[in-house]
């Protein structure tokens, strides 16, 4: 009798290790999905990469293998399965406390994150500290996005960076000074700077003259002259800088 429980509760244990397994693998899919937080497998900026004349990010990191549950075992995992594996996020967007929260408790699993989003304008001071003590724990990250006020220290927390956008994210132009432009030239990988719908004077967007790694910096500016732009040209002959006038 003890034998024919044993062999039962086995059978039932390898019966449902597929189900346990593919709820363990969406561990922290689960709990960002849970505070609404936008996550990708997939790069969603693609088609913009593709359209620049080189491509600073590394080659893409492999898909992990993932098991197809059988299928009278689905019904019991239910919505987990339409998200992705945790090893598979590309892509995971920051708009409030509780997805920063979210990220900080599983970051170790995202294994190929390489873009991260910083909405700043609905975190707060205890969240974006959160966050600045996440993002040295995302080996792979490659892009930063930030939108205004840029939090003080967010660049130095992201060092291995290639790509950083930063934007208003409304139509009220914010302010760069030269805290950020020091720190953004500090970034010893940084290779590719988008600064959208902000103000930025001539002597302060000087400062990113101090980056050696810089190969393209697309201003959507206000307040920077056509001087200051050839200026800075000049002091980055290996750098292609485009100013889009603000429209």
């Amino acid at each position: 009798m003890l034998i024919a429980t044993a062999l039962l509760a086995l059978f039932m244990w390898i019966s449902v290790l597929p189900l346990y397994e593919a709820l363990a693998s969406r561990r922290g899919t689960q709990a960002l999905s849970a505070e609404n937080t936008p996550l990708r497998d997939f790069c969603s900026v693609e088609n913009y990469f593709k359209s620049l004349p080189h491509d600073p990010r590394p080659p893409e990191p492999p898909k992990p293998a993932v098991r197809t549950l059988p299928a009278w075992l689905r019904p019991l995992a239910g919505a987990a399965l339409r998200l992705p594996v945790d090893a598979a996020v590309r892509e995971i967007r920051l708009e409030d406390d509780r997805q920063a929260a979210a990220l900080a408790a599983h970051v170790e699993r995202f294994r190929s994150l390489t873009y991260v989003s910083v909405s700043t304008r609905g975190i707060s001071a205890s969240g974006m500290a959160t966050i600045l003590k996440t993002l040295p724990k995302v080996t792979g990250l490659v892009q930063l996005h930030a939108t205004c006020p840029v939090p003080k220290g967010i660049f130095r927390s992201a060092s291995g960076v290639r790509c950083v956008w930063i934007d208003s994210s409304t139509r009220v132009v914010n302010l760069l000074g030269p805290d950020e432009m020091n720190d953004l030239a500090a970034l010893r990988d940084l290779q590719h700077l988008n600064l959208r719908h902000i103000r930025i004077n001539d002597a302060d967007l000087q400062l990113l003259a101090q980056s050696d790694s810089l190969r393209l910096i697309i201003l959507r500016a206000e307040g920077v002259t056509p001087e200051g732009i050839e200026r800075l040209k000049s002091s980055m002959p290996e750098c292609d800088v485009r100013l889009i006038p603000p429209p």
